[in-house]
């Protein structure tokens, strides 16, 4: 078989030749050229084998179906076509090697009837046979294009730095909660997934820095938005709160936006850990952190940033705690003393152009609201409790609290770790909880009837399930109805100015349960438009609204509702008619308020975020922590993506460049926070060491108060005490006596506010001071308490204590009457022995102890 005549093309069979030849790919492409009478250049040479091993692998292919009869030509490789050149080769008489097994001979068919060539089909054929040779080369070049950037290496680092995208990636990786440890073995499995390979990944160390320069692309993201919103006259609300985590004192900041389609978005941009919970600090600390946010922007350029932020924010947002109050005046008075050098044009406003500006709204957050009504309901429970029962209640735990406590440690899911949920439950804990308890009332009195025998906790359960006035303050908390609307309220509420209308529905409804109590068990809700039962709750509102009420159910309404009343109008008293948010809103102040929520649920989310880092990496630095927390939060990786190209270098270069400037800064804050703690402890060693020497102080007055009238220990002395003394004289010894209890004794309070001896400037009558002093005296029925000391000739006086013929030598300290019984003090170099005066006087007798003075 030969190449044909038509010498343009290598065929298969002469490729194959070459290779058994040659060997090598290289030196099978130099002798192609070689055929076709080139020179060829180096990256030539590696093209020509990269396409002859492709070809030699199909020659192999090929030789195999000539051996089995299937492929009666050889065909040409097309090579040619590749590399654009042109072969003029002789006839290839090569034999191709006989397989192991024989060929097959060919069936006997009758030889096809060759149509006789003619020079139109011979050329009409050479065309496609040329046409399809090219097709096959174009089909070989994309899959060989296809073979290497499936099989490229994808450089991730260039030079000392790893590329912008590689930056992006980690941060990405960062976000998604992955360890800074397994971010090189993340990248590389989805690498290898998309058939690639990467000349190296970040190593933990770079992770490491990358995530604390993710603080700097943070803040750029923070006050590029900030910065606009500004510069578009758009109104801000400050968010802010504190809290405490496994020891550290956190203060957390926001800002709230309106958005485009007219929602609320917030930002947080400060997050630190501080000395104490002052107001001074928290407004140190965020001014602190609005400066960081400008600190290295080259286009920054409008005037102080800081002071701008300040003059466009119109509102507040945070508890109602005093050192909130008084953060949030701090923040009017900067406020307003920035907003004339802050505003063009300011001194050319009239007054109440000024004016206007000047309003600062301040809006208390509601969860707080529904949060701290459970210490009102509580407390009106433990009164009614009281009143009932006779017994003395402690004020914010009645018997029901411990029911819903204990049901929930001992039945409750995963309740072998729920020892702890005792401590402290919040309003919807306990609400909810209570409703269940009293639906399944029974079902627990019978497991406890069954299986409570040898548990004293199930028993003790048990008999508090049966007590009448539980089972009356289980009917009576109704979260469907009270606290229920109460959320909905906070959460849903569109405009904060929006509150006065269910607030006044809701202190309707709350004044028609307290003057018909009844009502509460009608299942109306206070608020129509905001009662919704969440799905499966609906049969517990059914069995607490299908048992009558007792009249003692109804005195307890009364008394919550009642406490309920005061409580709301306190804490809405700005949406309660008269207030300054009641009724129709001017409409510019519904404008700049826009950004005001109802509640500070953000920063709360804020606080479980960072709750949740502490739990999990306790030791990470504070920095890299407030960055994870924007990072996540402010959804700074959508922002970043949004960004061009040169755009996100630009920012992570400057982050790169921003490591070392972070790393001062954490140090820097390190030790001022140190030195701020160690202050705090010496403030406060102070403090003690000055109320200690105050009741030393007070102590000592006390006993030279009762020296000339001495010390009453008995209810009968109080005549004698008194004797014909003068009124004030009298009222004098009565003092003192009650004085010397509480401030020498320390003798616990029997009764609420006993030692407080005035009533609104008043002094106290007498026979008023003489009832309290036979309450303390009784009181005390064991007399350990009332000790004092007395003169003694035995005070200073060496004994020598005699032991199985082995004498100790001690000196009497001190001879202190307590109760009727004197007892003496002697300290001996084996310890300190304290016995009656008689025991000493006999022992003395009896020769076991001597008087060391006598003896010289």
């Amino acid at each position: 078989m030969s190449d044909g005549v038509s010498e343009t093309d290598i065929s298969y069979g002469r490729l194959l030749a070459l290779k058994k030849e040659h060997k090598k790919d290289v030196t099978v492409a130099k002798a192609i050229f070689k055929l076709a009478g080139m020179d060829p250049r180096q990256d030539e040479v590696k093209k020509c084998a990269t396409f002859a091993k492709r070809a030699l692998d199909l020659a192999e292919e090929t030789k195999k179906k000539i051996y089995k009869g299937r492929s009666p030509q050889d065909n040409y490789c097309g090579i040619a076509s590749h590399l654009g050149i042109t072969f003029s080769l002789a006839p290839f008489p090569v034999d191709l090697s006989v397989p192991s097994r024989p060929i097959p001979s060919p069936p006997l068919v009758s030889p096809p009837v060759i149509p006789r060539k003619c020079g139109g089909c011979a050329a009409q054929n050479s065309r496609l046979a040329t046409e399809l040779r090219f097709s096959e080369n174009a089909r070989l070049e994309s899959e060989e294009s296809l073979a290497e950037q499936i099989s490229r290496v994808v450089t991730l680092k260039f030079g000392q730095s790893y590329s912008a995208d590689t930056v992006v990636t980690v941060l990405e990786l960062l976000n998604l909660g992955v360890a800074d440890e397994k971010i090189g073995g993340v990248m590389e499995s989805v690498a290898k997934l998309t058939g690639v390979k990467l000349d190296r990944v970040p190593s933990p160390s770079t992770v490491r820095n990358i995530a604390i320069a993710s603080l700097s692309v943070a803040k750029a993201h923070i006050h590029q938005r900030l910065d606009q919103a500004i510069d578009q006259g758009e109104q801000l609300c400050l968010y802010s709160d504190e809290t405490n985590k496994l020891g550290s004192k956190l203060q957390c900041f926001g800002a709230g936006l309106v958005k485009e389609n007219g929602g609320q978005e917030v930002l947080l941009f400060g997050l630190a850990q501080v000395a104490d919970k002052s107001a001074q600090t928290a407004f140190d600390i965020m001014r602190n952190r609005l400066d960081s946010l400008s600190r290295g922007v080259s286009d920054c350029n409008r005037g102080n940033f800081t002071d701008r932020f300040f003059a466009a924010v119109s509102c507040v947002m945070s508890d109602s705690a005093a050192t909130q109050q008084k953060f949030n005046f701090m923040i009017e008075e900067y406020r307003a003393s920035v907003l004339p050098t802050v505003i063009n044009g300011w001194e050319e406003m009239s007054d109440a152009q000024q004016h206007e500006l000047l309003k600062f709204h301040v809006f208390y957050c509601q969860l707080h609201v529904i949060a701290n009504y459970t210490n009102v309901v509580l407390e009106a429970l433990a009164e009614h409790e009281r009143l009932v029962t006779g017994r003395e209640i402690p004020d914010l735990s009645p018997t029901v609290l411990s029911v819903v406590k204990e049901v929930a440690r001992l039945f409750g899911d995963r309740s072998a770790g729920m020892h702890a949920c005792s401590k402290e439950f919040k309003v919807w804990s306990v609400f909810l909880l209570a409703s269940r308890v009293f639906y399944h009332r029974q079902s627990l009195k019978q497991f406890i009837d069954e299986r409570g025998s040898g548990r004293s906790e199930l028993t003790k359960l048990g008999e508090l399930l049966d007590l009448p006035i539980v089972v009356e303050h289980l009917h009576i908390l109704l979260d469907q109805l009270v606290t229920g609307p109460l959320w909905r309220l906070a959460e849903n509420v569109a405009h904060v100015m929006d509150t006065w209308v269910t607030v006044s529905l809701l202190l309707s409804w709350v004044r028609e349960c307290r003057d018909t109590p009844s009502a509460l068990f009608s299942g109306n809700c206070s608020v129509p438009s905001l009662h919704s039962i969440a799905a499966g709750d609906e049969q517990f509102l059914e069995k607490l609204l299908s048992v009558s009420p007792t009249e003692t159910s109804l005195e307890a309404v009364a008394l919550v509702m009642e406490s309920s009343l005061r409580y709301f109008m306190h804490l809405f008293e700005d949406f309660i008619p008269g207030g300054k948010y009641s009724g129709i809103i001017d409409d510019v102040v519904v404008d700049r308020t826009r950004c005001a929520p109802a509640t500070n649920r953000f920063i709360e989310s804020a606080f479980g975020f960072v709750d949740r880092l502490f739990t999990h990496a306790p030791n990470m630095l504070v920095s890299r922590r407030e960055s994870r927390l924007f990072i996540s939060e402010n959804h700074t990786m959508a922002w970043l993506s949004s960004k061009s190209s040169e755009e996100r270098n630009a920012i992570v270069l400057a982050a790169r460049a921003s490591i070392g400037t972070i790393r001062a800064e954490e140090k820097h804050a390190k030790a001022l926070l140190a030195e701020a703690i160690l202050q705090k402890s010496l403030e406060k060693e102070k403090e003690y060491n000055a109320k200690v020497a105050l009741q030393v102080k007070m102590r000592n007055q006390a006993v030279d108060a009762i020296s000339t009238f001495g010390f009453i220990i008995s209810v009968n002395s109080i005549s004698a005490l008194l004797g014909s003394s003068s009124e004030t004289e009298r009222a004098n010894a009565l003092v003192a006596q009650i004085r010397f209890r509480e401030r020498a004794l320390q003798q616990q309070p029997p009764e609420k506010g006993i030692f407080k001896l005035s009533n609104k400037g008043r002094k106290l009558t007498e026979d008023e001071l003489k009832r309290r002093l036979v309450v303390l005296i009784e009181a005390d029925q064991k007399g350990t308490l009332l000790t004092s000391s007395i003169d003694h000739p035995f005070i200073g006086r060496f004994v020598r204590r005699w032991k199985e013929e082995v004498s100790e030598d001690g000196r009497v300290s001190s001879v202190k009457k307590r109760g009727e019984t004197p007892l003496v003090s002697i300290q001996f170099p084996s310890g300190q022995l304290t016995i009656p005066v008689s025991t000493l006087e006999s022992s003395l007798d009896e020769g076991s102890f001597d008087l060391l003075d006598d003896l010289l």
